[in-house]
């Protein structure tokens, strides 16, 4: 148990500080940077309450869309009519206002960028951002459910097929990501703990097997490990979710020092009896 914790350890102190960005390639086509000032992500707060443009625009991508990185950036100006965001496409910029909610943004996608949008996915957009606006875990898995299980369907028509496997688009992931916290949430609050912690493992599993980029997922897990009583499992969720978002370095190396002196004070395996 101490060899596998000091070498989860290592490991960690190790890792590269490589910069992992949505749907980045180095010679991406085309280029999406959100604003990220105080005024425009208080705008979008209207629409989504965690005011994450960035995460809006990415979850309407379809998973053809290879070629597109969606970043963060300063202040664009004309802060006035924000939310405001550029769309680099063959060596030109442009700076579109006003992107305001998801419909926005999947026009400015359309016509700045020549990505049209599913309309599964324009109102998965939609039922995320209501899910940012609840508090209750039973009410946020009511609207996530039926989300994932459009994305998650398989279609042999033709015109599903030739639209995009949204089985594997990052606004599947999310809601995954965000059912997986609630029923984790859930399981503070009910007597059948095992049952919502288990649904919440195998949520942020599939997350991860669509996005293995995405950062919340790992911490996610490290999350519904410790809460199985797997301190190995945990360890590791957290390593990754460090080599993933190299920013959160300070918290992880934290958690997993929490993590290692539990592991030591159990001194046994890797799971709680």
């Amino acid at each position: 148990m101490k060899l596998k914790l000091s070498f989860l350890l290592l490991q960690f102190f190790n890792l590269s500080s490589t910069i992992i960005t949505i749907h980045a390639l180095s010679q991406a086509a085309t280029r999406i940077k959100v604003c990220q000032n105080k005024d425009c992500t208080r705008r979008f707060q209207q629409f989504d309450s965690s005011g994450n443009l960035v995460q809006t625009f990415s979850d309407l991508l379809p998973p053809s869309s290879h070629k597109v990185t969606v970043e963060s950036t300063g202040c664009l100006g004309n802060c006035g009519k924000g939310p405001n965001v550029a769309i680099s496409n063959g060596g030109s910029e442009k700076i579109y206002g006003a992107v305001d909610d998801g419909l926005m943004a999947s026009a400015i996608l359309e016509v700045g960028g020549g990505i049209i949008s599913p309309d599964k996915l324009v109102i998965a957009v939609e039922g995320l951002a209501r899910v940012s606006r609840v508090t209750s875990p039973e009410k946020k898995i009511t609207i996530l459910t039926p989300i994932i299980k459009s994305l998650a369907s398989t279609s042999s028509s033709t015109e599903e097929v030739d639209q995009d496997a949204l089985h594997e688009s990052t606004a599947l992931a999310h809601a995954l990501i965000l059912r997986a916290d609630a029923y984790l949430e859930q399981a503070q609050l009910s007597p059948n703990t095992t049952i919502h912690i288990d649904k919440a493992h195998v949520d942020v599993q599939m997350a991860i097997s669509i996005d293995h980029l995405d950062g919340r997922a790992y911490r996610l897990l490290a999350d519904v490990e410790e809460a199985m009583g797997n301190v190995i499992g945990a360890m590791e969720a957290v390593s990754k979710w460090a080599e993933v978002n190299p920013s959160f370095g300070t918290k992880a190396r934290k958690r997993l020092a929490r993590l290692a002196s539990t592991g030591s004070d159990r001194g046994g395996g890797g799971c709680a009896p």
